[in-house]
């Protein structure tokens, strides 16, 4: 085992904003030529109630282990035209609307992850109160 390790503490501050402080970490290490070993990402630095997860009994500290995901998209449409009270084929406004509408119809699949499952299982003999009292979550097993 290689005991002659370094640690880098890096800080980003707009996260979720344009998320440029994690790009300019990231072109500085690979500008070093370093090679990170793992990344711990999210944690919020402090030791707090377990009350959240349904374990008021016991304190935890947590790291954030998945990320929520992000997208930004710009939709664009054309129409024929036509006089607003007889468009023909429908107007612009309702084709993008129906874009939209297909978008939310369709969410991202809701999953937990196995390190996720696993700090749940972890967590699991702790929990005496809802919200993770019964194991619903355990239906998301992969």
């Amino acid at each position: 085992m290689n005991r002659n390790m370094q640690s880098y503490l890096a800080f980003g501050d707009d996260e979720e904003t344009l998320n440029l402080g994690a790009k300019a970490i990231s072109d500085y290490l690979k500008a070093q030529e370093v090679t990170l070993e793992f990344s711990l990402d999210e944690g919020s630095g402090k030791i707090e109630s377990g009350a959240a997860f349904g374990a008021p009994d016991i304190a935890i500290a947590h790291v954030d282990l998945m990320e929520k995901g992000y997208a930004d998209l710009e939709l664009s449409v054309r129409s024929v035209g036509g006089h607003s009270s007889r468009p023909y084929g429908g107007t612009s406004l309702e084709h993008l609307a129906c874009a939209i509408a297909d978008i939310t119809r369709k969410p991202f699949p809701v999953r937990l992850s196995p390190v996720m499952m696993g700090a749940f299982e972890t967590l699991a003999p702790y929990i005496t109160t809802e919200p993770l009292k019964t194991p619903a979550w355990y239906s998301c097993r992969p």
